[in-house]
């Protein structure tokens, strides 16, 4: 199996490398995939940031 990094980087010689062996692969949906799945984890990364922010406003106003 290749690493994602590896085929976003390389995905012209990938591309060629699997056409040599017979194989019929839809790069453009996987580069649309792969886009929108950073989308989604840059997604979640804000929401968690948001939520321990949130967290520590609470755990601050308890002390109160």
């Amino acid at each position: 199996m290749l690493d994602i990094k590896y085929l976003r980087q390389n995905i012209d010689l990938v591309r060629q490398k699997m056409d040599e062996r017979g194989q019929k692969i839809d790069f453009d949906r996987f580069l649309g995939l792969e886009a929108k799945r950073r989308d989604i984890l840059q997604s979640v990364e804000s929401l968690r940031n948001e939520r321990n922010s949130v967290s520590k406003q609470v755990g601050e106003l308890k002390k109160k």
